[in-house]
């Protein structure tokens, strides 16, 4: 006679993360908001990845294209962008990020408040 023991670990969010990705195609935008209750404005041909409750130290987001942001004030839990250029972190503000990859340019316009930018090439900080 054999016996087997299965164990079940018990998951809690933060150990696996689920990740939400919105795609907005050319020619169109989509709105939305996040756990957090920033809004974005997902402009045509981009893409953002984050997770679905911020559970974290911090407020993450990856961005492929161009998004504009009204971004939840909690100084206890920045809001970091991170594109293939560079990443972005704020407390509370808004303002627009733009980097296509196949153009290689990388634009943030500051509408109001404070943001701090660090290229990935870690040689500037602004």
């Amino acid at each position: 006679m054999m016996y087997f023991l299965f164990m079940k670990k018990s998951v809690k969010p933060s150990d696996n993360p689920a990740f939400n990705t919105l795609i907005t195609p050319k020619a169109s935008k989509t709105i939305t908001t996040l756990p957090d209750g920033t809004s974005v404005v997902l402009n045509a041909d981009s893409k953002i990845i984050f997770n679905n409750d911020f559970s974290g130290a911090t407020r993450e987001v990856t961005l492929s294209g161009e998004a504009y942001f009204d971004v939840a004030h909690n100084p206890q839990k920045p809001f970091i962008i991170h594109t293939d250029k560079a990443d972005i972190r704020v407390l509370g503000t808004v303002f627009n990020v733009k980097y296509y990859a196949e153009d290689g340019i990388f634009e943030t316009s500051l509408i109001k408040g404070k943001v701090e930018v660090s290229l990935n090439d870690k040689s500037h900080k602004k």
